[in-house]
């Protein structure tokens, strides 16, 4: 059934075009187009160097080998795209029911089949997994977030042996153990090399071996070695970034706030997340909060106070030991840790972003039926559909309901970007970069006043935006007004004397003005940033015997 509601929901939109970053990482990155690539993306990475918005990011080459895989199979058709994103969503979805039916089998010694089964299919349902699942790019969520799963399942059932097994020394339960742990830490790698939130696995592990003892802190502290070799991984990834990748934050984040206003705002971003789960409505491709500056700011200070006394109740409730709030506090702290490396000190080009949150809502979805369950006073292993607890099931159906029929609805927009980035411009008038969003599909649609009036109200907003000038230059590119578009391109290399792109069409703009040098030495930029850009080698043959 999991499958069925998760083809209901997406399959439809499979077909929906590349949008935002697919178009730079994906349709105009030259390095995924053969696996030979690989080779100088990553072995001969160098960390000093500019990084360019068409190159892969070698923080992730798992990531960016499943893109290489799609073009070797499918080229740039967006349908092969989707269908391996949904498909990852739907393996996930079956993950999350194995997880947590495994995880409350541990606690409590009981089979439920309910809340795992919930838990899915909230995971599969909400709107906010939208931006995860059909928008290409975030393929990087959907990478990390399975593996992690996968991890962690190979660990619980690691942890069964040596809590069931009546011989766990033994021969075979030894093999077993190995094995399962083996993979377990193969998959933790994986998801790092997929995207970088993966790092807090090791901390979610002890979370869960502490709620499964009980916190019992004896036992945690006697079997704590298990868990060691996955925070040493930890450390050596991070040693990894420092110093291969040069740094551990987002390496290609621009524009970055200031690390203190970064972290000030994130306890309201947090609580926000949360407001969009409870009520998914003014959900967007690229949301754009304005920071606030001081921590006496009406809204800064209040979720700041939210957020403390929502972590010391869990602290209480750890204190006391209350054994029948466990799950849910497990819930709360997978949300909390799971979205930490985003949600912290770690600053990245925008302060709220959808797809952030598909591997958090794990938690809160898990959070958010256990306290239906505890309202209702369904018991864990009791069939909902019953006549006692038909007023929880309705519940349930209903929000599973509207949740979906949000999903489809929302799946539907991706299938129309100018009806994507207008919703982004309804909710953020002040998006300069919504704009040249806009005016890029108007362009693709044949709509090229409009898109030029786009791209001039972005270029008004934020005249340092240098991807508003090469997309102007395009717009005149195609009206066939060479010199206002070889201008533009020159302003948008001014702002980023690196942008491959700009240099290209710069070229073809200087070529059809019949200033053969100068295009010829634009051509030949190209070459230096990416020689293996499709079709430069032969342009530049070409343009010498010109000149």
């Amino acid at each position: 059934m999991l499958i069925l509601w998760a083809l209901l929901i997406y399959s439809h939109s499979l077909d929906a075009p590349f949008i935002f970053d697919d178009l730079s990482k994906i349709a105009d990155n030259s390095e995924i187009r053969a696996l030979s690539n690989f080779k100088s993306s990553y072995l001969n990475f160098d960390p000093q160097a500019k990084r360019l918005a068409n190159q892969n990011d070698p923080s992730r080459p798992i990531t960016y080998f499943t893109f290489t895989l799609n073009y070797l199979w499918g080229g740039l058709n967006p349908i092969g795209y989707h269908f391996f994103n949904l498909l990852l969503h739907i393996l996930s979805s079956l993950l999350v029911f194995v997880l947590i039916r495994k995880i409350i089998f541990l606690k409590d010694q009981r089979d439920s089949f309910w809340i795992p089964f919930l838990v899915s299919i909230l995971f599969i349902s909400h709107p906010m997994q939208s931006n995860a699942v059909t928008y290409v790019f975030s393929r990087a969520e959907l990478l990390a977030a399975f593996f992690y799963l996968c991890s962690l399942i190979f660990f619980l059932h690691y942890w069964k042996i040596i809590l069931y097994s009546p011989h766990p020394e033994g021969m075979g339960s030894a093999l077993k153990k190995s094995f399962y742990y083996i993979f377990s830490m193969l998959f933790f790698i994986a998801a790092l090399f997929s995207k970088q939130n993966a790092v807090t696995l090791p901390v979610i592990i002890l979370i869960l071996v502490a709620i499964i003892s009980e916190c019992d802190w004896k036992k945690v502290i006697m079997r704590v070695r298990a868990i060691i070799p996955f925070f040493f991984v930890f450390f050596l990834y991070l040693l990894f970034r420092m110093v291969y990748l040069g740094g551990v934050g987002d390496l290609e984040a621009y524009d970055t706030l200031p690390r203190s206003i970064y972290i000030l705002n994130q306890p309201f971003v947090i609580l926000k997340y949360i407001e969009m789960n409870l009520f998914p409505k003014n959900l967007s491709i690229d949301h754009a909060l304005l920071p606030r500056l001081s921590f006496f700011t009406p809204r800064i200070f209040l979720s700041w106070l939210t957020l403390v006394l929502l972590v010391t109740m869990g602290i209480f409730m750890i204190w006391k030991k209350q054994k029948k709030n466990m799950l849910h506090l497990f819930g709360c702290l997978w949300f909390i840790v799971t979205l930490s490396p985003t949600s912290s000190f770690f600053p990245t080009t925008s302060l709220l972003v959808e797809n952030r949150v598909y591997l958090p809502n794990i938690g809160f979805f898990l959070a958010l039926v256990l306290l239906i369950f505890s309202l209702f006073k369904v018991r864990l292993d009791e069939a909902l559909f019953s006549r006692k607890n038909i007023k929880a099931a309705l519940l349930f159906v209903s929000f599973i309901g509207i949740l979906s029929l949000l999903s489809w609805k929302r799946n539907q927009k991706f299938k129309n970007p100018i009806e994507l980035w207008q919703e982004v411009i309804a909710q953020y008038p002040h998006h300069y970069r919504a704009f040249s969003q806009l005016g890029l599909h108007y362009r693709r649609e044949g709509n090229g006043e409009k898109a030029i009036k786009s791209y001039l109200k972005a270029i008004e907003m934020n005249p340092n935006y240098m991807e508003s000038y090469y997309n102007l230059g395009n717009a005149y590119l195609e009206k066939k007004e060479y010199s206002a578009a070889a201008l533009y391109y020159l302003k948008s290399l001014e702002l980023d004397p690196e942008f491959l792109r700009a240099y290209y069409n710069l070229g073809i703009a200087y070529f059809q003005l019949k200033e053969y040098k100068k295009s010829l030495e634009s051509f030949e930029r190209v070459q230096k940033l990416d020689s293996q850009f499709p079709g430069i080698k032969e342009m530049i043959v070409y343009l010498k015997k010109s000149v």
